[in-house]
């Protein structure tokens, strides 16, 4: 069995891959109404993140944290600005999508199970 590489900021093994996330490709693409491909790669990234942020969680809270990140995901837009004309009047939405993981509601699922730690000050 092959190590894992260390984390370098905490230098502790991430957790491994499944460790309590038994979401599917084919359970995440009906969920959230995309293709067998896009829900492969939207799996992976959605399941590191999950790990990553409460590994200790549950695991149905897991793969519904999994679902509502990738779902928000497969909806984001890659630009962050959007223009609607309405008639006369022009309108700008601006989005910001760094507290993705925040807005789809997956944080505040593991919240409860991600491990906080005090830092030494001085």
């Amino acid at each position: 069995m092959t190590a894992r590489p260390a984390d370098v900021r905490t230098g502790k093994c991430p957790p491994a891959p499944d460790a309590g996330l038994t979401l599917t490709a084919a359970e995440l693409a009906a969920a959230i109404e995309v293709e067998a491909d896009v829900a492969v790669r939207l799996l992976g990234v959605a399941a590191a993140m999950v790990l990553q942020y409460a590994p200790g969680a549950p695991e149905a809270l897991k793969n519904e944290a999994a679902i509502r990140f990738a779902g928000y995901l497969s909806q984001s837009d890659y630009g962050t600005v959007a223009k609607e004309s309405i008639g006369p009047r022009d309108v700008e939405y601006v989005t910001n999508h760094a507290p993705a993981f925040r807005n789809s509601g997956a944080a505040m699922l593991l919240s409860r199970w991600r491990v906080r730690r005090a830092g030494a000050i001085g």
